[in-house]
């Protein structure tokens, strides 16, 4: 509506005061995300990071409705032009803004290089490129150009937001950002379960293992890799036996086996397997779940 010249002067300050929700605030939602997209829980469960980073936008959005912020609205062929007050609240908002987009950017950067997720990397890549942009534009256009040039120009840091929007909106598209799809759940679930996890293929080897495993065991995870599920049990036959009955669909229930370690030691265990069929019917591999019972 700033842009709209049909409209009276206290109808465009009224509508920028509204829009103050919007732009005073964003720059700490964009905070607040960033510390949700790159899984900064410790610093969320913090009681001390919410006031410090819902405040000020509240602060600034009374700052605005009080005229600290803007002073006068000047009628120009683009709309109206917003004349912003030389108070210390001005240059405040400004080190907020930047100091916020700045922290949330370096956030989603250093989690798109660090992550060892391929789909999370080309999402931070993305967000940091979709905001980058933007950020750079709207500090030009809206902050610095003003200060700099003799001649007027209109704000188009709204405008230059879709970009923004865009980028998120590509991002979930594409990438099913923030999306809790049923592999995702999976996966955080046998990553995080306390029970140790062995996926097998269908020639009885070892292709996946979760946390618990690598715990039990005091093996690496390249170390198992391909390796016969025979490396923790010495029973006889135990391959052999746990394959015939995985072609025939027949789960192993609450089996006690010693689970033998990479130390030579030997843990009680209870043995459970099903198996995995694949789109055809047929056996895809083979689920294993070890409880230690010790």
């Amino acid at each position: 509506f700033i842009h709209n010249i049909n409209i009276l002067k206290d109808t465009a300050m009224l509508f920028d005061n509204i829009s103050s929700i919007g732009w005073a605030s964003f720059a700490s939602f964009f905070l607040w995300f960033s510390f949700i997209f790159t899984e900064k829980k410790e610093i969320l469960k913090t009681k001390i990071i919410y006031p410090l980073i819902f405040i000020p936008p509240l602060l600034f959005i009374y700052t605005q409705w009080a005229g600290f912020l803007t002073v006068d609205y000047i009628k120009k062929p683009w709309g109206w032009e917003i004349v912003w007050s030389e108070s210390i609240w001005l240059y405040s908002y400004y080190l907020y803004y930047l100091l916020f987009m700045a922290i949330g950017l370096y956030l989603i950067l250093n989690f798109g290089k660090k992550t060892k997720e391929p789909i999370k990397k080309k999402q931070a890549r993305i967000i940091f490129i979709a905001t980058l942009i933007p950020f750079i534009l709207g500090t030009l256009t809206d902050m610095i150009l003003p200060e700099l040039l003799t001649y007027n120009m209109p704000l188009l840091g709204d405008v230059i937001t879709l970009i923004w929007a865009l980028g998120i909106v590509y991002a979930v598209a594409k990438y099913k950002l923030m999306v809790i799809t049923p592999a995702l759940a999976a996966d955080n679930i046998i990553s995080t379960m306390a029970d140790s996890l062995i996926l097998l293929d269908s020639q009885g080897n070892i292709a996946s293992v979760n946390k618990a495993v690598l715990d039990l065991s005091g093996y690496g995870k390249d170390e198992l890799k391909g390796k016969s599920i025979e490396i923790f049990f010495r029973e006889k036959d135990f391959k052999s036996t746990l394959l015939d009955r995985a072609i025939k669909k027949e789960a192993v229930r609450n089996y006690e086996l010693n689970f033998k370690t990479k130390t030579g030691d030997h843990i009680p265990v209870i043995f459970s397997s099903s198996t995995m069929m694949d789109e055809a019917g047929g056996m895809a591999g083979i689920v294993c779940i070890i409880k230690d019972i010790t």
